[in-house]
């Protein structure tokens, strides 16, 4: 895995996150802001700095399958439903699944979260460093979406930019698991979806 970032920049971004901050990253949709999840105040400033609605529930993006899976309610995790949606990742395919007991109530909207392992090597390679971040696009909401390290800086919406490439600016899917609707169509298909789904 390599990421376009150095190890003083991933430091420092550590250092504000661990602060209660919030960091800007590459990832294989849009650029993203993201925030310590489990520190409530941390996730309201990331709110504060996008003007996004508090009804909005944030995704939480995972390094891994395993990772996310720890935010999953236990009964839904040995699902048949579960384990094929996400054999899908790493990629732009937003998960929106029962939450564990664990997961923190800020995170959560009717007892559900989203939870995606992305593709870009930025993003994962902060991700195995902090562990999951409470994440959003970079853009003050109603905006469009930031796809280059230049635009990020310039946004100023977060504490910090890690450098990184840009990216492909097309949005992740967003898929309820539990009910089986999209509520937003990106860059994974509801075809790749279904094959997924269908599969014997």
């Amino acid at each position: 895995m390599h990421a376009q970032f150095s190890a003083n920049d991933l430091a420092h971004a550590l250092q504000v996150l661990e602060q209660g901050g919030t960091v800007a990253f590459g990832t294989d949709t849009v650029w993203g802001i993201g925030a310590d999840p489990r520190v409530e105040d941390a996730v309201l400033r990331l709110y504060g700095q996008k003007g996004r609605p508090g009804e909005k529930a944030l995704q939480v993006l995972c390094h891994s399958q395993e990772q996310a899976q720890t935010w999953v309610r236990p009964d839904f995790a040995s699902s048949t439903t579960w384990k094929r949606l996400c054999g899908l990742w790493p990629a732009a395919l937003t998960l929106v699944v029962p939450a564990h007991a664990d997961c923190p109530g800020w995170l959560t909207r009717d007892g559900k979260v989203g939870l995606r392992v992305p593709g870009s090597s930025d993003a994962r390679y902060l991700l195995e460093a902090v562990g999951m971040l409470a994440a959003s696009s970079l853009n003050r909401s109603g905006e469009p979406p930031i796809t280059s390290y230049p635009a990020a800086v310039s946004a100023e919406l977060a504490d910090f930019v890690l450098p990184g490439a840009p990216t492909s600016g097309e949005a992740s899917t967003v898929y309820d698991a539990l009910t089986h609707k999209v509520l937003r169509i990106g860059s994974v298909s509801l075809r790749q979806i279904e094959d997924t789904l269908c599969m014997t």
